[in-house]
């Protein structure tokens, strides 16, 4: 939510873009945090912990550059 909010700031401070278009980037941004975020319950949920910790280091470096 602060990632979402802080793209609301930025793009609102430059003034270039209209108020729905501010709200769109807020929410898509908002949106596709959450569904990256929510991803990590399916290890949580279907393996035992030794590997979810594993399958979740390995997903996150898929996201991110490891």
């Amino acid at each position: 939510m602060s990632d979402a909010l802080g793209v609301h700031i930025s793009e609102e401070s430059r003034s270039d873009y209209s108020t729905s278009a501010l709200w769109v980037a807020t929410l898509a941004t908002f949106f596709s945090k959450a569904v990256v975020s929510l991803t990590f319950l399916v290890p949580i949920l279907m393996l035992s912990l030794d590997r979810t910790v594993i399958a979740s280091i390995i997903w996150a470096c898929h996201w991110s550059a490891c």
